[in-house]
């Protein structure tokens, strides 16, 4: 009988014992999940940002400064310059007799002729120039001529004197023209002047402004100021030049150029760029370095006259920003443990700085509840 109370009592035991583990680990979980939780605290995250940053310049004897002014002068120097490039070649049609003739100045002055300026043979042909020239005193000048009407009685052998009937009577045996080798009436080599060419031109005066300005320029500066192309400036004003469709070997053109030169210290540009760079961001973010190998500057405007003007600065910068939590999707976070959490962070959100906890010890991944999931 007592062994048969023992056996019962054994059983009921285990049943108990079983219902009790049961109970232990279903309020386990109940408390796994009821107090698991990750708390993630982000601290920053850094991105690169460009800004394009206007600094003013005014001269230091500018009344009423401010400080977020850069302080320098300007200086200019006057140049008369002349350039040529090559124009397009082509053919010429032998319809008109032509050649190339050599006008003589021997007078003591300058003489211009304008495109179309007559020649007149001793046989009374008329001939007429191609382009524009400027005979200077004492020299001469080769220019094509062409006669003044298609055919064949144009064509002549060598002229030693072509008188200009345009020129006053008296200067008439001082400036005149020649041409050795006669005038035929065959196709020859020609050229044509595009726009193209008297932009090159044009080019090539600017850069020849440039590099003259500079010389002079930093002639008149110390070691510690001396300038490069990006402080200059250009004004032209054209005084004569080829037009399109002249009949000649090169495009020419000549100017008047002032170059003026922004004179200041670069460190003093930067360090204000980079003040108003700092003061432009939001109230949560920082700067954590200037990428300073990344600066550029141009000038936006110039008043010579005001010794004033304005340059844009391009700036880099790497900036740390408080994160945006609300942007972080917890569906992502579910299950990742710590490393995997700041792995995610930083390719998702370039969050650098991010520290992650588990509640109870014994959590070592994010919970699949998201309202357990803390962003701070």
């Amino acid at each position: 009988m007592t062994s048969k109370i023992k056996t019962k009592n054994s059983i009921y035991v285990k049943i108990i014992s079983f219902f009790l583990i049961l109970t232990i680990g279903a309020i386990f979980l109940i408390l796994h999940f009821a107090l698991s939780k990750a708390t993630i605290k982000i601290f920053s995250r850094d991105e690169n940002q460009n800004k394009q940053i206007l600094i003013p310049l005014q001269s230091e004897n500018t009344e009423g400064l401010n400080s977020d002014v850069l302080i320098g002068k300007i200086l200019s120097v006057d140049l008369e310059l002349e350039a040529s490039a090559p124009s397009n070649s082509e053919s010429i049609p032998a319809e008109y007799a032509g050649s190339t003739v050599t006008i003589i100045n021997n007078y003591s002055k300058d003489q211009p002729l304008v495109k179309t300026t007559r020649l007149l043979s001793p046989t009374g042909k008329i001939y007429r120039i191609s382009e524009n020239v400027n005979v200077p005193k004492g020299g001469q000048v080769k220019v094509w001529a062409q006669a003044d009407q298609a055919g064949s009685e144009y064509v002549s052998e060598a002229l030693d004197k072509m008188t200009i009937p345009g020129l006053w009577p008296q200067l008439q045996d001082m400036i005149f023209a020649k041409s050795p080798d006669g005038f035929k009436q065959e196709s020859r080599p020609g050229y044509n002047v595009s726009k193209e060419n008297i932009d090159t031109a044009q080019n090539n005066l600017i850069a020849e402004a440039k590099k003259q300005g500079l010389e002079k320029i930093n002639e008149l500066l110390t070691a510690d100021l001396k300038i490069d192309e990006n402080r200059l400036f250009i004004k032209q004003e054209i005084l004569s030049s080829s037009a399109v469709g002249d009949n000649s070997p090169e495009a020419k053109i000549k100017e008047k150029v002032k170059v003026s030169a922004l004179v200041f210290a670069t460190s003093d540009l930067y360090k204000l760029a980079e003040n108003k760079f700092t003061s432009q961001l939001a109230s949560d973010q920082s700067v954590v370095e200037f990428l300073t190998d990344k600066y550029s500057y141009k000038i936006s405007e110039i008043d010579v006259e005001k010794n004033t003007a304005i340059l844009e600065v391009n700036l880099d910068a790497k900036i740390k920003s408080s994160s945006h939590p609300w942007l972080i999707d917890k569906e992502k976070l579910v299950g990742l443990n710590a490393e995997q959490i700041k792995e995610y962070l930083q390719g998702e959100f370039s969050i650098n700085e991010a520290e992650v906890e588990f509640f109870p010890f014994w959590v070592k991944t994010a919970p699949k509840l998201k309202d357990h999931i803390i962003i701070e």
